[in-house]
């Protein structure tokens, strides 16, 4: 047993050395909510139906979610909307000529994330 919890203090200490996960999900347009239909922070629905035990049955997704838990110290999530709705933008959105077209939520909300 001690080396268990020898094996479990070690895990502890690697997870303290990982950095924080982000999870950003681009292009969301409609507010996610919880099991009782309230509305809820991203984070609070990926946890709860997402990473969530009984979620799957598919040992895959499990090993994931487990992952992701243990290995990050910590995560948050944020949403986006979309940078916009213009073809022609979003085809050349990695071009600096077309940021001024970028709608002002999708660039508000960078912004925020940022800091």
């Amino acid at each position: 047993q001690s080396g268990q919890t020898a094996d479990h203090l070690d895990g502890l200490k690697l997870a303290e050395s990982n950095p924080r996960f982000m999870w950003l999900l681009r292009d969301v347009l409609l507010d996610p909510t919880d099991a009782n239909g309230s509305l809820c922070h991203i984070k609070d629905y990926l946890l709860q139906k997402v990473l969530k035990e009984e979620a799957t049955d598919d040992d895959t997704q499990k090993s994931i979610r487990r992952c992701l838990l243990s290995f990050f110290r910590a995560f948050d999530a944020e949403t986006l909307p979309p940078p916009s709705t213009e073809p022609h933008v979003m085809q050349n959105i990695e071009n600096p000529a077309y940021h001024k077209d970028l709608s002002h939520a999708f660039l508000n909300k960078v912004e925020y994330i940022r800091k």
